[in-house]
């Protein structure tokens, strides 16, 4: 059997609301008289407000998740089958479809942490690409009141036809001589400098073989 209203031990919130009110006297704020619906509005509202303040709800975060990164960044890039999000915290309510590639919904989605996610896109054709976010997206923070993702402006991304494979790499430029081929003398290292002439097989006289 429940107890009786008579009977039942008042909460330790109604206790609180109770001795704020009991030692509350609102003509110490005012001046001159109040009607006795003010007084009855100071005896509710501020007990109330102060119990809100303490359980942490008066001061409740109202700022919204963003996006700190984008990997990979905008600009030029060989490839765009994976972009990875970081938001400013971590949020909840991330789907695949949240996330856009010239119109397209990513196909798939993963949580890297609770910060950072993982979309599959499809590779879009070379030339400029857009990236933005859904209208319908329902991302929202871990606040007690959650604060919802209000998405992006457009980011941009340039994508380029993939290298020739095999082409020539020039990876070191050499401006001095001096660490080349060339000896000290100015000749080229590894090149018989003797004289024709005095080669082995050259016939005497200087005079040169017939063909």
């Amino acid at each position: 059997m429940s107890p009786s209203p008579s009977t039942r031990r008042p909460s330790p919130d109604q206790k609180a609301i109770s001795n704020f009110a009991s030692r509350w006297e609102p003509d110490s704020l005012f001046p001159f008289p109040v009607s006795p619906f003010r007084r009855f509005l100071v005896h509710l509202g501020l007990p109330l407000l102060s119990l809100l303040w303490g359980r942490g709800l008066a001061d409740a975060e109202t700022i919204a998740p963003t996006v700190e990164a984008l990997f990979p960044e905008s600009g030029f890039v060989f490839s765009l089958s994976q972009i990875e999000v970081h938001f400013s915290e971590p949020v909840q309510g991330v789907d695949a479809a949240d996330l856009r590639v010239n119109g397209l919904a990513a196909t798939s989605v993963r949580q890297v942490s609770p910060d950072v996610y993982g979309f599959t896109v499809p590779e879009p054709p070379r030339g400029t690409t857009t990236l933005t976010w859904s209208t319908e997206a329902d991302i929202r923070d871990l606040a007690d009141i959650p604060n919802r993702f209000a998405g992006t402006a457009p980011v941009e991304y340039t994508l380029l036809p993939p290298p020739r494979p095999g082409g020539v790499i020039l990876s070191e430029v050499v401006p001095d001589n001096q660490k080349t081929l060339r000896d000290e003398e100015g000749g080229l290292r590894g090149l018989d400098r003797t004289p024709e002439r005095d080669r082995p097989g050259h016939p005497p006289g200087g005079m040169a073989p017939e063909r």
